[in-house]
């Protein structure tokens, strides 16, 4: 609460009357006309960028007619994400304070010690989205395949990461949309329901899928490192989760994919691999972070689509795959009759130019 400390002369019998005459108090902000005083707490709608400034003329008038004005300026601050010192708590945040444009914002979800930039997208799919990781895949050459402990594969130990030091020792900034690799500590400390899936490539943006889980999730590690089975998608808010191939910037010959049945988390391509009363570990230490020989012959990705059946038209896959539980791969996919999750043999120059994995709360 304040007061309109206007200098007016108060004499016996003379009253004054108080109004705003120019500009405007913020909104969530009053005016006592009878005794000057401003009261409130300026609305975080009445601003969509932290550090903008209201400006108001409030002028004391006396019964004698006698005018006097003093200008004011409040200036209402709060962490947008705007800066290092006004971090905001998610992406989800942000855009409900009004800002749409997209970019890379200062965030720091509950529990993480440090402030970091991450890129968060506000104008698309109703916004509030923010990074979880995104990768750069080197798939282009035909039977390409990792070891099993590189960046993206399925028993990668970022799979498991769960301190902010971890991921941004990686080295993969989180920031910008280039087609480079990114690790967020959202990855860790944020919790979310929706998911989106976009390209890198700026000119394929169009091409995202997005769903909702309908229980939230406390954050990605807790379905990518723990030892659980799949955690499935309930609701598609935009584009179609179950046909990755045919939906995202990926190879031309995916005439045959009809899409599968299930997405999300840990996901079994086919109805050999899809048995989700088994656990199946991924991020796990150890030199053998797939202990369930049940899923040899199969293939499971840490984040995906997958089906329940083993039909030759249908295709499951994602990122962060094994096959066969010795293969692994960054971004791939597997169906009947037409090669292993490699690709291998076929044209693969378009395929998986690299995506990014988006969150919001």
């Amino acid at each position: 609460m304040a007061r309109a400390n206007i200098q007016v002369e108060t004499r016996q019998g003379i009253t004054n009357t108080f109004a705003v005459t120019s500009g405007s108090l913020p909104s969530g902000m009053s005016l006592n006309t009878s005794t000057g005083v401003i009261s409130g707490t300026p609305s975080e709608a009445g601003y969509n960028v932290s550090g903008v400034a209201s400006s108001f003329t409030i002028t004391a008038t006396d019964s004698l007619g006698v005018a006097s004005s003093r200008a004011f300026t409040i200036t209402r601050k709060w962490n947008d994400g705007s800066n290092r010192n006004q971090p905001a708590v998610s992406a989800a945040y942000i855009r409900s304070l009004g800002i749409t444009s997209d970019g890379n914002f200062w965030l720091r979800p509950t529990g993480c010690p440090r402030p970091f930039v991450s890129h968060c997208y506000n104008s698309i799919e109703s916004g509030g989205w923010q990074l979880a990781f995104r990768f750069r895949t080197d798939i282009s050459t035909p039977g390409t395949t990792f070891n099993r402990n590189e960046p993206w594969t399925a028993s990668w130990e970022g799979w498991n990461f769960s301190t902010q030091d971890d991921i941004e020792n990686t080295g993969f900034s989180p920031v910008g949309t280039g087609d480079t690799d990114g690790f967020s500590p959202s990855f860790a400390y944020s919790s979310f329901a929706d998911v989106m899936v976009i390209p890198n490539d700026s000119t394929q943006l169009t091409k995202r899928l997005g769903w909702r889980h309908t229980t939230p999730i406390t954050s990605m590690v807790s379905v990518t490192g723990q030892k659980n089975s799949e955690t499935v998608g309930n609701t598609v808010l935009f584009g179609s989760p179950t046909t990755w191939l045919t939906a995202l910037h990926v190879r031309g010959d995916t005439s045959l994919m009809t899409g599968g049945t299930r997405y999300g988390f840990k996901i079994r391509s086919d109805t050999g691999s899809s048995n989700t009363t088994r656990d199946v570990t991924g991020g796990w230490g150890g030199s053998n972070r797939f202990t369930d020989t049940t899923i040899a012959g199969h293939y499971i990705c840490m984040i995906g689509c997958g089906r329940e059946n083993s039909n030759s038209g249908q295709w499951g896959g994602g990122f962060g795959g094994v096959y066969n539980s010795s293969v692994f791969h960054r971004a791939s996919g597997h169906w009947w009759n037409h090669g292993d999750s490699r690709f291998s043999g076929a044209d693969r120059t378009d395929c998986f130019f690299g995506h990014a994995v988006y969150i919001r709360t």
